[in-house]
Parts: C-alpha cells; sequence; structure tokens
C-alpha cells in the first residue's frame, strides 16, 4: 500500500484552516454574557418513539456494514411507512462498497424514491445516493431529475450531478437540452440548478482528453461565461477551474495550458487566462521557457492609462515571469522582472487607495481587490527575498533581515487594511504570502523538472525562507529557528514601526466595534461590553510593554507543509524533527483553539506517517492515534455547535454574519476536520498493515476511514483489502468503476499483487514511477517502499521487479 496514502489531503488543509480562522482578531464571544439571554426550552418529543424502533436499528446496521448480500433486503424494504428507515435505507444503497451487486435495481428504486417520496429528508438522501454511486445509470436518472424536480430541488441534484467522475455524457445531455429549450423560451432549469451544471461541466470535459480541445465541446461552457445570470457565469467560472484542475490532477497539465491558450484565442478574458496558462506551464509542466513567454505576452500590454485590473495582471505576469527566471537558473533576471513587479504594484495599491479616497470601496470586490493589491506588493518582497536566497545569500545577513523585516511590515498593513475594510479571505498572515496565489511555492515547489532549482535544492531554499522570516517574527513562523537561533530573533514590537502597525491593530477593532454598536441593534450590550474590555486591554498594554498585541496574530504552518514535502521528497527524518520542532515551539500556546487542534493533529499526523516510513511502527501508531484522539474529539465539539445552532439554542455571538453564515462556516470546518480524520485511520491502516504486520488492525482502522470519507482514492484501497482479505470478486468488481488517474497507479499496483494479477500489477508500477513520483529522492523512496511493501511480495523474484525497484 502506498506510503502516499498518509497525507492525502496534507497539502491543502492548512489552507483551509486559515480560512475559518482570521476574523477572531476582529469579533468575540462572550459566552458568560450570552447565557443569561438564552431561552430555556424543553427537550422535543421524540417522533416515533416506539414505533420501528427495531427496523430503524436494523437499518442502521446495514448502513454500518454495507454488505452486498444484504441489497435485496434494503430494497424490499424501501416502502416502510418509518421515514427514518426510508432515509437509511436509501443511503444504504449508495454505498460504494456494495460495488455493482444489484446496481439497475438500486438505481431504479432511488430514482423513484427521488421523485416520489413524500419526506424531502428522503428524496435528498435518495438524490445523494445516486451520485454516490458514480454509475452512468445513475448519471442519467439524475440529468432527468434535474429538470423534472421542483425549482428547490433542482440545485441539490444539478449538484450532486456536478459531482460524478462517470456523470460526464448525462451531464452534457442535459446542458445541451436546456439550451436548446432556453432558444426555444421554454427553460425547465433554474440559474442556480444550471450554473451547478456548469461547474461539473468543467470536469467532464477534462475526462475526455484531447476531445475537450474541440470547439462543440466546450461552446456550452464558454456560453455560461456570457450568461446575464450571476449564478451560471459563476458556475460558468468554477467549471474552467475544475477543469483545469482535473487535468493538473491527471498529469495532463500540457491540455490545461492548449485549453486555456485556445480560448483566449476565442476573446474569452484573454490576458487572464494566458497567464493561468503560464502559471501552470512553469508549475505543472515544468517548463519555464513557455512560462516566461506567456507571462512576457501578457506583461507587455500595461501601461498607467489602462487601469486597475491590468496592472494586477501584469504585476501577476511579471511574479510568473520571475518564476521562470529563477527555475532557468538567471537570478538577475528574476530581479529584474521583479522590479518592475514592484513598480506595477505601487501603481495598482494607488489607484485603489485613490478609489477609496473618492468614497471608499463601493461593493465587497472593491474591498477585497484593495487588500489584495496590498497582498501583491508584499509578495514582491517575498520572491526577491526567494531570489536572493536561491542565490547563495546568507538568510541572516543584514541585507535579508531587511528584506524580511519589509515583508512583515507589509502584512501588519495588509492586516490593518482587511480590518478597516473588513475584507474576507486575506488576513495579512504568512501563510497569505507563502501559500496564497503566486506564491513561490504554488509556482516554483512542486515539480522538479526545473534544471536550476531541483526538488532538493528548492526545499533548502524554503527552509532558508522560513528562517529568514522567523527570525525577525519569530512568534509568528514557529519550528524553523533552533534554540540557539531563537537567541538571535528579533522581537518586533522592539521596532518602532512595527509596534506602531501592532497597536494599530487594536485601534482598527475599536474603530470596528464602534461600527457595530451603531449597526447592530440587537447585540448592542454586547459591542459595549467588548469596546469596555478593548479600552482595558489598550491600558494594559500601555504596562505590560505591548505583548498582548502579538495575539492579533495568527502563527503560519509553513513548517508543517515543509515538513510534508521534505517527506515526500524522500527525506522522512528531517520531516519528523522539523514537525516536532513545531509541536515544541506551539507548547507556548499560540494560535487560537481551532487552528491549534487543527495543527496539532496535523503534526501528530506527519510526525506519525514519517515513523512509519522509518520503520519505527510503535512510535507511528502512538503519534496517529493523538490524532485520532484531537479530531474526533474536536468533532464532536463542532458538531455540537451545529446542532445547538439548528435547534436555536447557540449564545448569541458578535460578528455580522448572520446565523446561515455561521451554519455554513461550521459544515466547513467539520468536513475538514473528518477529513483530517480519514486520514489519520488510513495512516494506522498503512502502517498497521507494513510495520506492525497486524492485517485485522488494518482491515479496523480503513473501515474507519471508509466511513467518513470515499472516492476513487478510498474504492482503491478497499479493493486492496478485500483482496488481501481474500474477497476478489469484491475487490474486482470495485476496480472496474475506478476512474484511472496516476495518484492511483500505485495501490492499483498492490491490489492486482493480490490478486494475482502480475503483469497488471507490474504495469502500474512502471507508470507510478513514470508520471506520479517527480523527484529523485521520492523516486528512490517509493523503491525502497515497494521493495518491502507486503502487498507486492508476490512480485519480488520477477526480473521486472527487481528491475524497476533497485536502488
Amino acid at each position: 500500500m502506498n506510503r502516499s496514502a498518509h497525507s492525502f489531503a496534507h497539502s491543502f488543509a492548512h489552507r483551509f484552516a486559515h480560512r475559518f480562522t482570521h476574523r477572531a482578531a476582529a469579533f468575540a464571544l462572550f459566552a458568560a454574557a450570552a447565557l443569561s439571554m438564552r431561552a430555556e426550552g424543553a427537550a422535543p418529543a421524540r417522533e416515533d418513539a416506539v414505533a420501528g424502533d427495531l427496523d430503524r436499528r436494523a437499518a442502521e446496521q446495514l448502513l454500518r456494514r454495507a454488505d452486498p448480500a444484504d441489497v435485496g433486503r434494503a430494497l424490499e424494504a424501501l416502502d416502510s411507512p418509518d421515514r427514518h428507515v426510508r432515509e437509511r435505507l436509501a443511503r444504504y444503497l449508495g454505498q460504494r462498497a456494495l460495488g455493482t451487486a444489484q446496481v439497475e435495481q438500486r438505481v431504479a428504486e432511488l430514482a423513484a424514491v427521488a421523485r416520489s417520496d413524500g419526506d424531502p429528508a428522503v428524496r435528498r438522501a435518495a438524490v445523494e445516493s445516486l451520485a454516490r454511486l458514480d454509475q452512468p445509470p445513475a448519471a442519467v436518472a439524475l440529468a432527468e431529475l434535474v429538470a423534472d424536480l421542483p425549482s428547490d430541488e433542482q440545485k441539490i441534484a444539478a449538484k450532486e450531478l456536478a459531482g460524478m467522475l462517470r456523470g460526464g455524457a448525462a451531464l452534457e445531455g442535459v446542458v445541451a437540452k436546456e439550451w436548446t429549450r432556453r432558444a426555444a423560451g421554454r427553460a425547465r432549469i433554474g440559474p442556480e440548478a444550471f450554473g451547478e451544471l456548469l461547474t461539473g461541466l468543467g470536469s467532464a470535459l477534462a475526462e475526455v482528453g484531447e476531445a475537450a480541445l474541440a470547439p462543440e465541446r466546450y461552446t456550452a461552457l464558454l456560453a455560461g461565461l456570457l450568461s446575464p445570470a450571476a449564478d451560471e457565469r459563476a458556475g460558468a467560472r468554477a467549471g474552467v477551474d475544475n477543469a483545469l484542475a482535473r487535468w493538473v490532477w491527471l498529469e495532463r497539465a500540457e491540455l490545461a495550458r492548449r485549453f486555456l491558450e485556445r480560448i483566449a484565442a476565442d476573446g474569452f478574458a484573454g490576458d487572464a487566462l494566458v497567464l493561468r496558462a503560464a502559471g501552470i506551464a512553469l508549475a505543472e509542466e515544468g517548463d519555464p521557457a513557455a512560462a516566461r513567454r506567456l507571462a512576457r505576452q501578457v506583461g507587455a500590454k500595461w501601461g498607467p492609462s489602462e487601469g486597475d485590473v491590468a496592472a494586477e495582471l501584469t504585476l501577476r505576469a511579471r511574479l510568473v515571469e520571475a518564476g521562470a527566471e529563477i527555475a532557468r537558473g538567471a537570478p538577475e533576471a528574476a530581479l529584474a522582472a521583479l522590479g518592475a513587479a514592484r513598480s506595477v504594484g505601487r501603481e495598482l495599491v494607488a489607484l485603489r487607495l485613490e478609489r477609496d479616497a473618492q468614497g471608499g470601496p463601493g461593493t465587497r470586490a472593491d474591498v477585497e481587490a484593495a487588500v489584495e493589491a496590498q497582498r501583491l506588493l508584499v509578495l514582491v518582497d517575498v520572491w526577491e527575498l526567494t531570489a536572493e536566497l536561491a542565490s547563495g545569500a546568507d538568510a541572516a545577513a543584514p541585507p535579508q533581515r531587511e528584506r524580511a523585516r519589509a515583508v512583515h511590515r507589509g502584512l501588519l498593513a495588509v492586516h490593518r487594511a482587511a480590518l478597516d475594510w473588513e475584507a474576507n479571505g486575506v488576513g495579512g498572515t504568512f501563510d497569505d504570502v507563502l501559500e496564497g496565489e503566486f506564491a513561490p511555492r504554488r509556482l516554483l515547489g512542486l515539480d522538479e523538472r526545473h534544471a536550476a532549482m531541483p526538488r532538493a535544492r528548492w526545499l533548502d531554499v524554503q527552509r532558508q525562507l522560513g528562517r529568514a522570516l522567523a527570525l525577525v517574527a519569530p512568534r509568528e513562523l514557529p519550528g524553523f529557528l533552533g534554540k540557539d537561533e531563537l537567541a538571535l530573533a528579533e522581537n518586533p514590537l522592539e521596532d518602532p514601526e512595527r509596534l506602531a502597525l501592532l497597536r494599530s491593530l487594536r485601534f482598527a477593532e475599536m474603530e470596528l466595534v464602534q461600527r457595530r454598536i451603531a449597526d447592530d441593534r440587537e447585540n448592542r450590550f454586547l459591542w459595549l461590553r467588548q469596546l469596555e474590555l478593548l479600552r482595558e486591554q489598550f491600558q494594559k498594554d500601555e504596562a505590560d510593554g505591548f505583548p498582548a498585541l502579538l495575539d492579533y496574530r495568527t502563527p503560519s504552518a509553513a513548517a508543517l507543509v515543509l515538513s510534508v514535502d521534505l517527506r515526500g521528497d524522500g527525506d522522512p527524518g528531517a520531516a519528523r524533527t522539523l514537525a516536532r520542532a513545531l509541536e515544541e515551539a506551539l507548547g507556548d500556546g499560540r494560535g487560537g483553539p481551532l487552528w491549534r487542534e487543527w495543527t496539532l493533529a496535523r503534526i501528530h499526523m506527519a510526525v506519525g506517517a514519517a515513523s512509519t516510513d522509518l520503520g519505527e511502527g510503535d512510535v507511528a501508531r502512538a503519534e496517529l492515534d493523538r490524532a485520532v484522539v484531537r479530531l474526533e474529539a474536536l468533532q464532536r465539539e463542532l458538531e455540537d455547535q451545529l446542532a445547538e445552532l439548528d435547534a436555536g439554542n447557540a449564545p448569541p455571538t458578535l460578528g455580522s454574519d448572520p446565523a446561515a453564515e455561521r451554519r455554513r462556516m461550521l459544515r466547513g470546518q467539520i468536513e475538514l476536520t473528518r477529513g483530517l480524520l480519514a486520514d489519520a485511520f488510513v495512516s494506522l491502516a498503512v502502517n498497521a498493515n507494513v510495520r506492525e504486520k497486524d492485517v485485522d488492525a488494518a482491515v479496523a482502522h480503513f473501515e474507519r476511514a471508509f466511513e467518513l470519507r470515499q472516492g476513487d482514492f478510498m474504492v482503491v484501497l478497499l479493493a486492496c483489502y478485500r483482496a488481501r482479505a481474500g474477497r476478489t470478486d469484491e475487490a474486482r468488481a470495485l476496480l472496474v468503476d475506478v476512474h484511472d488517474a496516476p495518484a492511483l497507479h500505485y495501490n492499483m499496483a498492490c491490489t492486482y499483487a493480490l490478486l494475482g494479477e502480475d503483469d497488471r500489477a507490474l504495469d502500474y508500477l512502471a507508470r507510478t514511477f513514470e508520471s506520479s513520483v517527480r523527484s529523485e529522492g521520492a523516486r528512490a523512496r517509493q523503491r525502497e517502499w515497494a521493495r518491502d511493501d507486503p502487498d507486492l511480495a508476490s512480485l519480488r523474484e520477477h526480473p521486472r521487479f527487481q528491475e524497476l525497484t533497485a536502488p
């Protein structure tokens, strides 16, 4: 089983963690005051308290067991008078673990339930189960439902159809039919639902390979970009994004670039799409020459009279150009491009500040654009520091320290602007420029094919970048400095300019609260109390030397990201050392509660996965168990908060977000937590199988992971476990429906080896080394893993296996 299964979600989880926690500095929850305002009420009576209780238990057991032998029994019971039983059975019939057992009957019954059941929760469960089946007949059924369901349920069915990997043909068909109906003035699908279909259309295009570049295949998507309905335009834009992301996942980045260049030539937001093509050429194709050519094509068009949108495109183009020059081994050319970027960036900030001075940003988009302009200017400093370090400069040298201070000063200014304008998305943290769009790691850190910047060298530059920034803001970049270096680090509070910026955050929050006192009459008492507390803290700041101001700043998880990258490149020892250094640094309690729980859980997972690689199975299990305990507790807490909110019992929360927005955020937080928990169980399963040789424990861990998350990656792992348990027919049935992707190849090799199909297993193993493992360090580590993997034991004497896995 693939060692990469340990960290399926690690590469992106930190972005979501920041998204859900960056407002903590601006708003506070006053539980004590809120409790006094809560209305007491009796618990609602349980519906059908006695009737059907045994049936419910039996249905719940079916749902948990997911045994194909139970399909007939579930189909017969779908007409139960108990709506809870019908809902559980509908969800059971959509389980991927059932394979192809009676799939036609399952599709027919689920479609009937979705169309005619009297309970909306049951209908929704049936729609979701059709999507989970991810079979062409289920997609056809969903496509028919989209057009036939009431308008308030169309969007749900459309969203589920859009998310199906094997629903492409049905999706294209229903979109084409709707365009035809609209041309005749007989539209049947509302704008929200149609926007969802356009979102999925992009992913469907990516699945057809070269055929997607034929104009007749993508015309509907481009037509959506010009729709008068905002929901449809947004869906079409998301569809383009999904097509690009799917091509990258399939390691067909060249198709993504050619698609962008083609539709740009057709006149659809040409320069923006050409710039995206440049980023793909650099980050995914490893082609700095093409990236530089495309970036210069965009950057050469701008002049001061072109306006702020053109200025932002030009600035971004210069960043891509600088990255291409670094990849080519031309640091002086990179610095020249960054100098041009700085000039454009200053123009951009001036243009947007001038607009603010003339009456303030008029829309949410204006607000976020103004903050983004300042972030991009800070990003220029990050790139310049990166270019200097790539040329061999010392991270601790005075010029690099001053550059790092400029980055921190710029981020503090962005933080202040975000508070002033109440902007979402960017909060002025280091992660905004280290992991945000057009950051050095995003453009240069994912591919080893840059001759002047191979993967191992790039990882060292990333380490030095973290070290340089940590030397000027150690509390915000934990994990990068050893104990000796911490003594050399600066205290931002001793820098008058940065102290003034930090103090301005306190003033900005006080001003925000004063606006809320005027605007939010319902919570006026709580806002007044908040203002009183801030004034008390302001007086305490002066007496204590301002250390509390540092609490405004959310720490960066950059050390954890680098730890995952180091392990991926075949250096688990360095990865574990860095993750443990971060854990030690967080021992002082820095960061908000939610950020800390997510980050500490991910640290345990990183240490556990690295320990498995190092052959220390007992250490790995202990660390992964710590992650599970932490995440399960967090999931329960978040679910309790959501239940309280749904029941109307949640205490008032200060902030401008309505209950619907709070509910959306809680659901997102629960989803992220469940995803991390699934990763932890998969890592436990891998460790139990490969290091502890405990097959039963491995199966138990994986089953828990599968309950939390499904999809092709997990279905391949399920097939692998069933093949190992001797359930070969079930394993083969599961593999029939798996959509091929490079990230699945190693586990496909393991499964076919367990099924005794040596040639197919070796073919998948060869494809793993050809495409899925990009750096030499990662390839060496993957070869070592394969030689020791019990799932591949039957291949060890095969000459081709020995050739593929030779040290």
